[in-house]
């Protein structure tokens, strides 16, 4: 679990450029975990203060306090809480066509995705900022897409590249070629012996390896990125259901609805209306903006 105060801008039509797509500043409990998934947009976050591990392409980074990382768009991610010195962090996410192109000139990307900061306290006044601007007007979101290039702007003042040791982040090759297939491929109905099959390795040494580096079984690797994807689709667009269904990989509405219950409570109509009722809504724990500012 954790405590968030977040953002969601309502979807723009608009891809050109770069734009503000959301924003937040998450508290996490002890062991909180997020993912796998796969994110429409590119996410920035920060460690504020404690720690916790990110696993990406079969790698996994720890990162503490002034740590950061990027999950760019459909490119498989993991991450979770310390079980001791569980994690504060905030995060923006970025969308348009101009994205990979910015943090391409910054030295920041798909292939460098962890990097550090000097201080983390001016991404945090212009994350608390954008929390002014939660109207819904043009003004509002030129405010935002103002905010976005201004983030940005000072990643390239205090942001460097990865500096983390070598006892800081492990990764396996096997691994990370499961990853990048299941990403490619979890839309097209795939399992286990699929993608063992692709590799051209054992099922059983495969799923083996995948746990040891993921700590998840394949199988409950393809459902979670599935499902998270559900779960933006639903939110985020009109798709019928049984539309979601098949482009998440499911054979049937029937079983769709099953997985995505087990998964988060609710059924898919249920999850949609509630995302629907939140959108440009601002959502605040003031014991988390108390825990901030009393820093």
């Amino acid at each position: 679990m954790e405590n968030s105060i977040w953002y969601l801008r309502q979807p723009s039509t608009d891809v050109d450029g770069l734009s503000f797509a959301v924003c937040g500043i998450s508290e996490t409990h002890p062991d909180h975990s997020f993912g796998p998934a796969l994110r429409s947009t590119y996410i920035v976050h920060i460690v504020l203060g404690g720690t916790g591990t990110v696993r990406r392409e079969g790698t996994k980074y720890n990162l503490r306090r002034n740590d950061g990382f990027i999950v760019g768009p459909e490119t498989p991610v993991q991450y979770q809480a310390s079980t001791t010195t569980p994690w504060l962090y905030l995060w923006i996410g970025f969308s348009g066509s101009a994205v990979s192109s910015c943090l391409s000139s910054i030295g920041l990307g798909p292939s460098h995705s962890i990097f550090h900061v000097d201080q983390n306290q001016a991404f945090l006044r212009v994350i608390t900022e954008c929390f002014s601007y939660t109207g819904g007007s043009v003004s509002d979101g030129l405010k935002l897409n103002s905010l976005a290039y201004e983030f940005l702007h000072l990643l390239t003042e205090h942001a460097t590249g990865s500096t983390l040791s070598r006892s800081r982040a492990t990764s396996d090759e096997t691994a990370r070629k499961a990853i990048d297939y299941i990403a490619e491929h979890h839309a097209e109905g795939i399992g286990p012996g699929d993608v063992a099959k692709a590799l051209h390795l054992d099922r059983s040494y495969l799923s083996r390896r995948f746990h040891e580096v993921t700590d998840l079984t394949l199988r409950d690797y393809i459902d979670g990125i599935r499902l998270d994807k559900a779960c933006d689709l639903l939110g985020m667009t009109s798709l019928p259901v049984q539309e979601v269904a098949k482009e998440c990989g499911y054979s049937s509405t029937e079983q769709f609805a099953r997985k995505f219950k087990e998964k988060t409570s609710s059924t898919p109509a249920e999850y949609r209306q509630v995302r629907i009722d939140a959108h440009d809504d601002l959502n605040l724990n003031m014991d988390l903006f108390r825990t901030l500012f009393g820093r």
